[in-house]
């Protein structure tokens, strides 16, 4: 399903884009704890802010796409501050990212599987590097600019829920005029109570514990050739 999905690609008349996460699932300290024990195993680059990448998904990619993208975006993303979660963007807390954005020439990488797996970790290591130096400065080591307040998208989402709104209010007075307002609470539970439960699910894995800890000296030799910390505003 993957190889033909990607081969359809292949004369897309449209512009489009591939997003793969290549650590394949979520960060959490069994899953980091599980990878650092793999790595060191396999003599391998200890990370503690990634997992290590799986590279079947990338190579697949590659081997239908190459000379159909013109640029691989090597993105990586931090947080200044507390990372976000659904409970805590419900409750209108502000929500700061510094996103990395590190373009790669697809003709670059290797075409062999183990070339292609060595390439993915060495982006992963300088990942690592980038994301160690954020953590304690709280920005990566290299020229950066702030996105400005898009306010169409606000627009945008303020009238879908007028729109919403408005059908969810019609509906509820239809209910009311033909059964009632006993059947009407009682329905407004029914569909309540499940979109709570549902929420709740969604915050509970939204929240992802990352176990702090001291600089990785797996990275010593890596980290002396990283830019000087930016001193300007």
């Amino acid at each position: 399903a993957m190889k033909k999905s990607f081969n359809s690609l292949k004369d897309f008349h449209f512009p489009f884009w591939v997003v793969i996460f290549a650590e394949g699932t979520r960060y959490n300290e069994t899953k980091a704890a599980n990878s650092q024990k793999y790595a060191e195993e396999n003599n391998l680059p200890v990370l503690k802010h990634l997992l290590l990448p799986r590279a079947k998904g990338f190579a697949c990619s590659l081997s239908f796409l190459r000379d159909t993208v013109s640029v691989i975006y090597d993105v990586t993303f931090a947080f200044p501050s507390k990372e976000p979660t659904v409970m805590s963007i419900a409750k209108g807390k502000p929500c700061y990212v510094d996103i990395l954005i590190d373009l790669q020439d697809p003709s670059t990488v290797p075409t062999d599987e183990q070339g292609i797996k060595d390439w993915l970790l060495q982006r992963w290591v300088h990942k690592e590097a980038m994301l160690e130096h954020h953590s304690i400065h709280k920005e990566f080591p290299l020229p950066h600019f702030e996105m400005p307040r898009r306010y169409f998208s606000l627009v945008v989402i303020i009238t879908w829920s007028l729109i919403v709104g408005s059908l969810l209010s019609s509906a509820t007075a239809l209910v009311v005029t033909h059964f009632g307002i006993q059947i009407a609470v009682v329905g407004s539970m029914a569909i309540c109570a499940p979109t709570t439960l549902l929420l709740f699910l969604m915050v509970k894995q939204s929240k992802i514990k990352q176990k702090a800890g001291h600089p990785n000296p797996h990275l010593a030799s890596y980290t002396q050739h990283l830019p000087p910390q930016r001193t300007d505003v």
